[in-house]
């Protein structure tokens, strides 16, 4: 008996044994754990936070533009000068500028989008509205209007007006004419009397629509001895205006000097001393181009004092003729 008991006792006991094992070593994991826990906790409590994570980036927005085209003008004639300024396009980028879809220019804005382009008005443009169209980077664009009037010709009501320096003169003389009252850069003509008559000469008129000539009498075409109307007229054959001029016949020749003759000095008067002690003397300005040609003759006694003072009268009055 005491035999068989021994058998059953080790028996319970080892039961016991396996039973207990996993609850002494589910005590000593908790153990085990509390340890670590308590370790992790040592450490952190040691070691710095950690830095808080970067913000998220917020989305970039595209900017914003809003273009605009300015001419210099809102209409005029074909050919005539434009500029046109673009304004809020994107920076430092090309923008092309179209007339009715077709290129006009081309320039690159500045750093505030700003362009501005000289062109002009395409000779070949219709009288009429037309678009002018500025094109740029990003899809920006802007428009503007322009209307090409061709101007109506200038309607002018003039009081044209011809002035001559000498009424009546002789060949050789400079005749000056002023003409006035035209219309500005108008092409003058000068005829004698009538319009289209033998021409002295054409002038364009200034901007104020006058102008002048300068004509030689006898060297440029002259008409001949009498009196003749001197037009001037425009381009407009019903634009002239004249006056009156008289050519004068040229003075008769000295007579032959029968006795000593001389000429003055400097004032190209010829001199004759009759021998005979009577004085015939004939005072002419020199026959030159351009010179007037007057005379007159004297015949005097060179026995008085008085005779000299006479002649020296008549050669003043004669150089102030």
């Amino acid at each position: 008996m005491r035999r068989l008991a021994r058998p059953v006792a080790a028996r319970a006991a080892l039961a016991a044994l396996v039973l207990l094992a996993p609850l002494a070593l589910g005590r000593l994991g908790s153990l085990g754990t509390l340890g670590s826990l308590g370790a992790t906790r040592a450490h952190a409590a040691s070691a710095p936070p950690p830095p808080p994570p970067p913000p998220t980036p917020l989305p970039t927005a595209a900017p914003t533009y809003h273009p605009t085209l300015q001419l210099s003008a809102p209409g005029g004639a074909a050919g005539a000068a434009l500029i046109a300024v673009a304004s809020d396009f994107p920076p430092t980028g090309q923008v092309t500028v179209y007339w009715d879809g077709a290129y006009l220019a081309r320039g690159t804005t500045d750093d505030g989008g700003y362009l501005s382009l000289r062109t002009a008005v395409p000779h070949a443009a219709a009288d009429g509205p037309h678009e002018v169209r500025a094109v740029g980077p990003s899809h920006t664009t802007a428009g503007a209007a322009f209307t090409v009037a061709t101007p109506p010709a200038p309607v002018y009501h003039p009081h044209v007006a011809l002035s001559l320096t000498h009424a009546r003169a002789a060949m050789g003389t400079v005749l000056t004419a002023d003409v006035t009252g035209f219309a500005p850069n108008q092409d003058v003509t000068l005829a004698w009397d009538h319009v289209g008559g033998a021409s002295p000469g054409a002038h364009a008129a200034d901007a104020n629509g006058d102008t002048s000539f300068d004509i030689v009498l006898g060297v440029d075409p002259t008409p001949g001895v009498g009196t003749h109307r001197l037009y001037a007229a425009g381009t407009h054959p019903t634009l002239s205006t004249s006056a009156s001029f008289t050519v004068d016949p040229p003075p008769p020749p000295p007579p032959a000097c029968g006795g000593v003759g001389f000429t003055v000095p400097f004032i190209n008067w010829a001199v004759c001393l009759d021998p005979f002690g009577a004085l015939g003397s004939w005072l002419a300005h020199g026959a030159t181009a351009g010179a007037d040609a007057i005379g007159a003759q004297v015949a005097t006694d060179l026995t008085t004092q008085q005779d000299y003072t006479q002649i020296s009268e008549l050669w003043t009055r004669s150089a102030n003729t």
